[in-house]
Formats: structure tokens, C-alpha cells, sequence
């Protein structure tokens, strides 16, 4: 007597963290997470990050890590973002594509406190010498 048990895409679940603020600087880590009854036959598990970022998307899929027990299968995705600017906000998605189906879920980042367009360290550095000269200027005024 042979049992086969087959697994589709509702027997998955997904789960995305809530959406999300951090402050500008910050670093976050969103981690999804994919629990199944059984063991999925991966063809992909990552991350699409919003238009500024996806070209750099730091997601990886090598990154994934899986849990086999007894009863279910859970699968996790962190992706780490590090020091956190206006170009980090935005909707990510997660996306799972198995043998047994497609899931996918998304969560939204909101970054608080930066200031103007925060893209490269050339534009903070040059934010930076306004600043310092507008200080020099008042101060000589005075």
C-alpha cells in the first residue's frame, strides 16, 4: 500500500511582516515566512523591492532557510535593509513559486525623518557643506 500526499498552493500559508516605519538611518529586517504541510519542491523564494531599489534589490535566494518537522515544512526569507533613506520606502513583495503552486504576499516600508531626496552620500555631503556654510555666515554676522 503505497500513500501519496499532495500539497497545492492553499496548503501553503504566507506571512509578511506588518507594514512597517522606521526612522531614516535606521536598519530593518522584513522576513517572510511560508509554512506548508509537507516538504515544497522550491523553484524560486524572494523578494521584489520597490522601483528605486529593485535593480539592487538585496534579496537573495540562498538566503532561505527551511525547517522540516514531523507535521510541516516552514521556509524563511529575511531581507535586511541597512541604514534606511526615502529610496527604501515603498512596497515589497514576496514571492514563492514551488511544484506545488505560487504564494505571495507584501508589506510596506515607511521611512520617517529624511530629509529631501536621499539617493547617494554625495548628495548628504554636499547637504552637509550648505549647512556648515550657512552656520560660518551667521556666525560672521553676528
Amino acid at each position: 500500500m503505497c500513500l501519496i500526499t499532495a500539497v497545492s498552493a492553499l496548503d501553503m500559508e504566507m506571512k509578511t511582516p506588518p507594514d512597517t516605519m522606521v526612522r531614516c538611518g535606521d536598519n530593518v529586517t522584513l522576513t517572510c515566512e511560508v509554512t506548508s504541510p509537507s516538504k515544497l519542491d522550491l523553484i524560486s523564494f524572494s523578494w521584489s523591492c520597490p522601483s528605486e531599489l529593485n535593480a539592487s534589490c538585496p534579496s537573495n535566494r540562498s538566503d532561505w532557510k527551511a525547517v522540516h518537522g514531523n507535521r510541516s515544512s516552514n521556509y524563511k526569507l529575511p531581507l535586511q535593509l541597512a541604514n534606511v533613506t526615502s529610496v527604501h520606502q515603498g512596497k515589497y513583495l514576496c514571492k514563492l513559486r514551488s511544484k506545488q503552486g505560487m504564494r505571495s504576499n507584501n508589506t510596506t516600508v515607511t521611512v520617517l525623518g529624511c530629509l529631501g531626496n536621499q539617493t547617494s552620500s554625495k548628495y548628504k555631503v554636499r547637504w552637509t557643506h550648505v549647512m556648515v556654510q550657512v552656520m560660518m555666515m551667521t556666525f560672521v554676522i553676528y
